[in-house]
């Protein structure tokens, strides 16, 4: 491969560098996408269990949710190839204690009772207290890369696939060489979308990386609709088909650790009874795990390093997915900004909603997260 010179290089087609890359093309950046494997089948995204929901702990985290879910429910304006990704099937969050305010204004909040498709958790003991977000469901990433990326070929992007990047350097001009196992490009600018891939490489402080379990098992006397979120039990369910859907362990390990099957499978086996009690029959059909990039207070990181020509979009912590559009405008934004260029909104600025002003404050800070 000889050198292409670019205004931008977006190494990693996961769900942020895919939603990114669009969002650059759409402004008319000349921009080549550079992935290991194929687009949307390595890292986190090629696990995600894809759930949609709004309500979180952090506000700055369930304001970034609302976003993201904003554009999924728009999909049909956005202009993007192909059916929507998303399913919108609402999400139940189980709780233990009142639930605070949320900001997804669809909300509603009882008991198991006050909901027909919980009937299969009335016979628990412990007084669950529910969240429901009806507009809230889930999305399916591999799609959703795939849909990204051929709009972002559409507008004249060049995507390289399995073509592993083995570094880079800024010049002191500020131009960047990536150099690739079969040659090299050059461009203005670089993002690092590779997530778990980056950190490890770099130790950036404050991010850290490990797996992502998730287990596929068969429950053919539940009738899962809509994913459930247990917070008394560390879980989650996201159905798949009927009797068959995914869930969580927190058995989790860090590269270099031994992958333990049988002791995620257990992990997870363990929960899922907490919620839905020990008589029901439950077979592991799978059991898989990929790895991610966190950061200390799980908030994704939008921020420049090597001076201003290589931009980090990473730290999605496992949860991403549902803010990866929103994430990819952001920082669109920040990087057109630093090439000293007008970035023109668009209907997926009006979609963001209401939300957006802050967030754009956030990203620009360079400061999304302190790691």
């Amino acid at each position: 491969m000889t050198a292409h010179h670019y205004d931008v290089v977006v190494i990693g087609a996961g769900v942020a560098g895919a939603s990114l890359c669009l969002q650059l093309a759409r402004q008319g950046v000349r921009v080549a996408l550079v992935e290991k494997g194929t687009v949307g089948a390595g890292g986190a995204t090629a696990l995600s269990g894809g759930i949609v929901r709004v309500h979180d702990p952090d506000p700055f985290l369930s304001s970034l949710s609302a976003a993201g879910r904003n554009l999924l429910l728009n999909w049909s304006k956005l202009g993007v190839e192909g059916p929507s990704p998303y399913t919108k099937s609402g999400v139940y969050w189980l709780k233990s204690d009142q639930p605070g305010r949320s900001i997804a204004t669809d909300t509603r909040v009882g008991r198991v009772a006050d909901f027909p498709r919980l009937n299969f958790l009335r016979e628990r003991s412990d007084p669950l207290h529910v969240l429901y977000e009806p507009d809230s469901g889930y999305v399916d990433a591999r799609r959703l890369c795939a849909s990204l990326v051929q709009s972002a070929i559409n507008l004249g992007v060049d995507v390289y696939e399995n073509t592993h990047v083995v570094g880079y350097e800024v010049s002191t001009s500020g131009e960047v060489t990536v150099r690739t196992h079969s040659g090299s490009f050059t461009a203005h600018k670089v993002a690092l979308c590779a997530g778990a891939g980056f950190v490890q490489m770099t130790r950036m402080e404050g991010a850290y990386v490990r797996s992502i379990p998730l287990v596929t098992v068969r429950a053919n006397s539940v009738r899962l609709e809509t994913p459930i979120i247990d917070e008394t039990a560390s879980t989650y369910m996201r159905p798949l088909r009927s009797g068959v859907f995914f869930c969580g362990s927190q058995k989790w390990s860090v590269p270099g650790e031994e992958f333990d099957r049988k002791a995620v499978a257990n992990d997870a086996l363990k929960r899922l009874r907490l919620v839905l009690g020990r008589n029901v029959d439950i077979e592991v059909i799978n059991v898989d795990q990929k790895y991610d990039a966190y950061s200390h207070d799980l908030r994704p990181v939008i921020r420049f390093i090597d001076g201003k020509s290589v931009l980090f979009l990473g730290c999605l912590s496992g949860r991403g997915v549902k803010y990866s559009l929103a994430v990819g405008v952001l920082a669109a934004r920040k990087l057109i900004q630093s090439m000293s260029g007008h970035y023109q909104e668009s209907v997926w600025d009006d979609c963001i909603g209401e939300e957006l002003p802050m967030l754009v404050t956030q990203a620009n800070s360079d400061e999304m997260v302190d790691a």
